[in-house]
């Protein structure tokens, strides 16, 4: 996948299409929102909702239509749908429309928790893209191995060191995976589209229908 800059500059959008990317953002900042709730239910209290409410997201925060993956590092599903390049193909294909975001659903082996905090911690460094497609590009990787790729990105390894170390966001990843249960996926990876589930992952051609229809149809 195309690597964005660790820090994105939300591109303008004519008037008539903010409110969509208003709405959308609705739906996302809204499950944020609830991940936090559960952190707070469940007494952890380190994450402050806006850690939860960033976005790991490539495209403009006001695009019309707003795609959410839920997705798993040490998941072959995802690995394929990684590879198959089809979010960078929407992307290029409507320029300025479609926001990606990644949240975690790490529900595959007892490894993949520990891979998806450490993608948490290195986006304390701005480092989230990076790490994400070192991850499904060595995958599979093992959790012992994530302190090396920290340091083979030039990470601030004592940092990401004691973040790793201390869980600082299995609560986070906890919640953004009640999220994704909440909406009824069970499987990874999963998709919302403007609020439409995908409980499975589409085709180019599927994706890129939807993605129309979204635009067509707000």
């Amino acid at each position: 996948m195309a690597q964005p800059a660790d820090h994105r500059t939300s591109e303008s959008a004519a008037p008539h299409r903010a409110w969509l990317g208003a709405l959308a953002a609705v739906l996302v900042v809204g499950g944020a929102m609830a991940s936090w709730q559960i952190l707070q239910a469940r007494g952890t209290p380190s994450v402050s909702p806006g850690r939860i409410a960033e976005q790991h997201a490539m495209g403009p925060a006001d695009a019309p239509v707003t795609i959410v993956e839920y997705g798993d590092f040490d998941c072959t599903t995802c690995l394929a749908f990684y590879r198959s390049g089809i979010i960078d193909r929407i992307l290029e294909a409507y320029p300025g429309k479609v926001r990606f975001v990644f949240r975690n659903m790490p529900i595959i082996t007892a490894a993949s928790p520990a891979l998806a905090e450490a993608a948490e911690c290195a986006a304390d460094q701005g480092a989230f893209w990076r790490f994400y497609n070192t991850l499904y590009q060595r995958a599979p990787t093992q959790p012992s191995q994530m302190k090396g790729v920290a340091g083979q990105l030039g990470l601030d390894t004592r940092a990401f060191d004691t973040c790793y170390d201390s869980r600082r966001y299995a609560g986070l990843v906890k919640a953004e995976t009640q999220e994704a249960y909440s909406h009824g996926f069970q499987a990874t990876p999963a998709f919302l589209v403007n609020g439409t589930a995908l409980g499975g992952p589409p085709s180019y051609a599927e994706l890129s229908e939807l993605v129309q229809e979204k635009i067509a149809n707000p």
